[in-house]
């Protein structure tokens, strides 16, 4: 049997949505890595929207009920902000119409994606806007970047491990 890797799944499942009709990106990695892998890329090269999966993931090996393997795991999505941008001004123009969409998008892209045993329409998680994620370091942005994120943590996520990438 083929090793099925989380970092995968979510990579193709990310590939399934577009903003503005075009493709969105996906990474993973911690805060700091992320952080720089955007570094790298200039002004001509497209950030964002960004997905990223936030290592570490937490892995659970199980065979009730067939073979799988349960993850909790968290996912950002990032997208650029305005550095003078108050939070009204976040909601209104970064969030409502970009952020929450693209989270909606996720969740219906992994209910119906093949991936995961969703037992009910429910996925569990929670969801954070974060209006300027910054870091431990005063006025530090965690990706370099000024960005609103949605943070997601997804908890007892089953992946079928007869699945394939």
């Amino acid at each position: 049997m083929t090793e099925i890797y989380i970092e995968d799944v979510l990579a193709d499942i990310v590939s399934n949505i577009t903003y503005n009709d075009s493709a969105v990106f996906f990474d993973h990695g911690n805060y700091i890595e992320l952080a720089n892998k955007l570094s790298l890329k200039n002004r001509n090269n497209q950030k964002y929207p960004l997905f990223a999966l936030i290592q570490d993931v937490t892995e659970t090996e199980t065979s009730e009920d067939g073979v799988y393997k349960i993850y909790d795991f968290n996912m950002i999505i990032a997208y650029n902000t305005r550095q003078d941008y108050t939070t009204q001004e976040r909601l209104t123009n970064i969030f409502k119409p970009i952020l929450q969409p693209l989270y909606r998008d996720l969740i219906e892209e992994i209910k119906s994606s093949n991936y995961f045993v969703i037992d009910r329409e429910f996925i569990d998680h929670t969801k954070t806007n974060r209006y300027f994620l910054g870091s431990e370091t005063p006025n530090q942005n965690r990706l370099n970047d000024y960005v609103d994120v949605i943070e997601i943590n997804f908890r007892n996520m089953k992946l079928n491990t007869e699945t394939t990438c």
